[in-house]
Formats: structure tokens, sequence, C-alpha cells
């Protein structure tokens, strides 16, 4: 079923194509397929919904917005007395909603149940997200922790707008880090001094105490053992890693490793493509690609003068791999730290023919974990760091996924664990889920008095309480398509908290349950909106991953 915003641009984009046939507008053809933008009022005075077609027509038309904006509403067809339009300066077209049309969409909520806020397309776009990403060369720590919240929660948010999404962990198995872990291990197995860029952290040694005899027999046997060894430590660690997430809630449809990419081929075969299409030069014994060619501040290696490819050789094989499994588009989720990283590999996959507007990076801003006011050092080759599944056994899964997805994905965090930790409506993720608790209590105390929701009489809605809340209720489509279209996701924890709210002044301002039998219909419909806030609330943190607990 449309939402109200769609059933609004419907109505206007019909009012359009009515207006031009009937010779009231004069328009050009394409006019008439321009989106029609339908918006909430900065101020509530001025209606629910709002458009500015009639400005945006304006320079087509050749007139002035407010007769367009006229124009357009004697040709507009509301739905079932749905809203009034009025024409405001200097071309707005404002809809208010009827309270009774309102009050009665209370059983589309009733009819979708945990569907509502679900959105579905004819022809889902095929998304590849690849989050996380760390390298495993030691346990998540909490400074991982934000690109694992930003990509599971966009993951939801998207499968709820219709999309289909793979979800994708790329993991070094190759590079030095690997064999320096190798050497860090063969050091804590011996006893000698773990080497300066090694890795000093306690797992080290745990890791060394779990390492089968065969294993260190067979690694001695080559070359260089320090190889073997760091490709079974990050085994392991990539195992925990694995295991940590899935214990947040966090899970990957691919593992997709460095030295995959190498071994199929991928790498070599997109360097050949960059190679015939003339983007590669020798200098200093190194391959370079001609990244400036394609707005990149400087050219970069591809290949180092000892033959060695480097990081970027392995990401122009990957973006190639990625594509040929049928993808439409490619999301990124990085670290701001990789912010020099994205133009070149934005310029490697035009240069091998993809559209630059496929690809997607999100850079997410920093986070401080503070307690008592105190930073904590995240220091993982240091071994002074907080790991993630400590954070998750201090704080909870449910705060955890809150407080990591209610900030923009560009903003920093300064993460206050000891409010994260209170049960109080001081911390927003218990406010919500309280307000989950008591609609399930509330319906349950019901029951047992024989009294149960109702949607026949909902018409009584008309308390400007009950508007608030049931407007607010209705949003949660557009929300969840908005973040989908926006690839930002922290409105969805701050509707989830409006939704609270204005259940609360909802439930101070309205009694629910009457004794007075000439009440029966109007609790009956009170019911009806305290069961379809439930149901709101369960679905918005359901899409946040988040428990809605029945009782607390």
């Amino acid at each position: 079923m449309p939402t109200v915003r769609q059933t609004l641009q419907g109505v206007v984009a019909d009012a359009r194509r009515r207006a031009a046939a009937a010779g009231d507008l004069s328009l050009p053809d394409n006019a008439l397929d321009t989106a029609v933008a339908i918006e909430r009022p900065a101020r509530p005075e001025h209606g629910d919904y709002a458009t500015n077609a009639a400005m945006q027509l304006a320079p087509l038309a050749r007139a002035n917005p407010m007769r367009i904006a006229e124009t357009l509403c004697a040709h507009l067809q509301l739905p079932d007395e749905m809203a009034t339009a009025s024409v405001a300066p200097p071309g707005f077209i404002n809809f208010k909603l009827n309270a009774t049309w309102v009050a009665g969409q209370l059983h589309t909520i009733a009819e979708a149940g945990d569907r509502f806020g679900r959105v579905t397309t004819d022809e889902p776009t095929k998304l590849n997200v690849e989050f996380v990403s760390a390298n495993p060369t030691g346990p998540l720590t909490v400074g991982n922790a934000r690109g694992a919240f930003v990509g599971d929660l966009l993951c939801r948010v998207l499968e709820g707008a219709g999309e289909s999404v793979t979800r994708e962990y790329y993991f070094n198995d190759s590079g030095a880090q690997v064999r320096n872990l190798g050497l860090s291990l063969m050091a804590a197995r011996t006893g000698e001094p773990i080497p300066e860029d090694g890795y000093h952290g306690e797992y080290v040694a745990d890791l060394a105490a779990e390492l089968p005899d065969d294993v260190w027999n067979d690694a001695h046997r080559e070359p260089d053992p320090a190889w073997p060894l760091g490709r079974w430590a990050s085994e392991r660690i990539r195992s925990s890693i694995e295991a940590s997430l899935a214990r947040l809630g966090v899970t990957f449809d691919v593992w997709k490793s460095e030295g995959s990419l190498h071994r199929e081929g991928w790498v070599e075969r997109g360097v050949a493509k960059l190679r015939e299409a003339g983007y590669l030069f020798e200098e200093g014994g190194a391959t370079w690609f001609r990244s400036t060619d394609f707005g990149d501040d400087k050219d970069r290696v591809v290949y180092r003068s000892n033959g060695e490819p480097t990081y970027f050789a392995a990401d122009i094989g990957y973006v190639m791999e990625k594509f040929s499994r049928g993808f439409d588009q490619l999301i990124y989720i990085w670290g701001a730290d990789h912010h020099g990283t994205v133009p070149r590999n934005r310029a490697a996959a035009e240069a091998l023919g993809f559209d630059p507007s496929a690809i997607q990076w999100l850079l997410t801003a920093w986070v401080r974990f503070v307690r008592d006011g105190v930073e904590m050092s995240m220091s993982k080759r240091a071994g002074e760091f907080v790991t993630l599944d400590e954070l998750l056994e201090e704080i909870g899964v449910d705060a955890a996924r809150w407080f990591f997805g209610s900030r923009a994905v560009t903003s920093g965090i300064d993460f206050d664990i000891e409010l994260a930790k209170k049960q109080s409506n001081e911390n927003p993720v218990y406010y919500v889920q309280y307000a989950h608790a008591r609609c399930a209590s509330i319906l349950r105390n019901a029951a047992d008095r024989s009294v149960h929701a109702d949607v026949a009489h909902a018409a009584l809605l008309a308390h400007p309480a009950e508007q608030a809340l049931i407007r607010r209720l209705l949003e949660l489509p557009d929300v969840v398509t908005d973040a989908a279209a926006r690839r930002e996701t922290h409105e969805l924890p701050h509707y989830c908290y409006e939704v609270a709210s204005l259940f609360s002044q909802f439930y101070r301002d309205c009694r629910v349950l009457s004794d007075d039998p000439a009440d029966a219909s109007l609790s009956a419909s009170r019911l009806a909106l305290v069961d379809a806030t439930r149901q709101v609330l369960a679905n918005g943190l359901g899409l946040l991953g988040i428990s809605a607990p029945t009782s607390m």
C-alpha cells in the first residue's frame, strides 16, 4: 500500500497531467516526468505536508508560481477526503490531513502487522555492501565497532526499502601485517621479545599457546615461516571476529580474502585491462596507474620495483570481481582515515569502464569512548585496547546498537559508556523499549478485563495527542525509504524515540481503559492505537536489530 507521501506525490503528478491536458498549463512533455517533492513544512500551522511543484514548473511554464499552484489545486483529486489543500506564497501547496481520515488509517498498520514500514519494489537493486573489513591481526576493538553497526543497520534499512543486499567482509591475508603477526607469534612461542613493529597484545601469547606442533613444524619447512604462521593466526582471529560479530547480530553472506583475488587471477586481469587501455606506465622500476587522468592528486603505484603488488593492485581486481557477480551498485563503508584511498579506487573503477555513480564510499567519523570523562585507549598494535566483546559484556547489544546508530555517519561520537549502561529514561534505548513494554502491558491488562482493540470507531480519536501519535506512526515507511535513499540511518532511532515520546504524551492525556460502559467504543479505539504503537515500535526496533521487550 502506498505511504501518505507517495499518495500525495501521485495526486500532484496526476493534477499536473490533467492541467496540461486541459490546456491550463503550457508545459514541455518532459516536465510531466519530473519527480514531485513532498516535504514536511517547517511550521506545523502550514499543514502536514507541502510541495514546491509549482515553483519547479514556473521556469518551464513561464508563469507565476502562485498561479500555477492555484491551477494545480483546481485539478487535485484527493482520495476519500484525505486532506485539504491550500496555496501559500511564493507558490507552495500545503496539505492538511483530515482528522477522521488519519484515525481511519490505524487499520493499515493493523493489517500490515510486522510488515508495516517495509517497502516492496518491482525491480530491486542488487547491492553489495562491504563493511567492517578489519585486518585479522587482532580481536575486533570498539574502534572497529562503528563500521559494523553502520553497515548492518544500513543493510537492514536497504532490505526494508525493498532492495536486494549482499553483506561482504574483505580481509587482508597476504600483506606485510600478516607476516608481522607471524613474527610476533614466533617470538611468543620461543620466548623472544616481540618485534617493535609486531603485535603485543595478550591475544598473541594465547595464540602461541594454542598453536599445534604440526603447524609450527610445517611452517619451519618453508623459506619464511612467518608467512604460514601469520596466515594460521589470521584465520583463527578471523573466526573469532566472525563469532564476535554474530554475537552482535551481524552476519555476512561473503567473506572475501585478498589472497583469493590473486589466486583467482582477478588482480592480473584488472591490471591487464588498465594496461591495454593505456593507463599504466613504468617509472623507477615500478608500475604506475595514471590516476591523475581521473582527478586524483597523484599517480599510484600498482607494482613496486621489486615486483610485489600493492594493496591498490588488489583493489583493482576486487572491483572487477564484484561487478562480475552481477551487482548494480557497490557500497564501501570505511573509516574516515581511508579518505585518501577513495579517489584512487574511484579512478580505477572508471578506467576499467564502470560507472562511477554505481560505487559509493561511506566514511564513518571518529568514535571516542569515554568513561567518567576519560578517553579510553584504542591501540591494537600496542596491546592497549577494549575489545568489542568486552564492550558488549558491559553495556549489552541493544545499547551498543542504539548509540552507534543514532548519529549521522559523518558525525563524530563521544560514546559515554556509563550512560549506555543506565536503566532509566536518561538512556534513549531504554526509554523506547520501555514504551514498547508499556504498550504490551496495557494490552495484557485490557485482555484480562475482556476489553479488546477495535478500529471500527477509530473516528473517535480526535484528541490532539491521539492525532499527533497516529500521524507519526504512519510515517515509518517514509522514514525507511528516506534512510535507504540517503544511505543515512540515524533518522530511524530518532523516529523511534519521537514515537515513544508522543506515546507518553498520549498516555498522559488520554485515559485508555474506562470503567464506564458508555466509553467502551473509545476504549477499544484507544487500545487499537496502543497496539499500533506497539507494532510500529517493534518494527522500528527490529530494523535497528534491537529487541522489543514486552515487560521491563
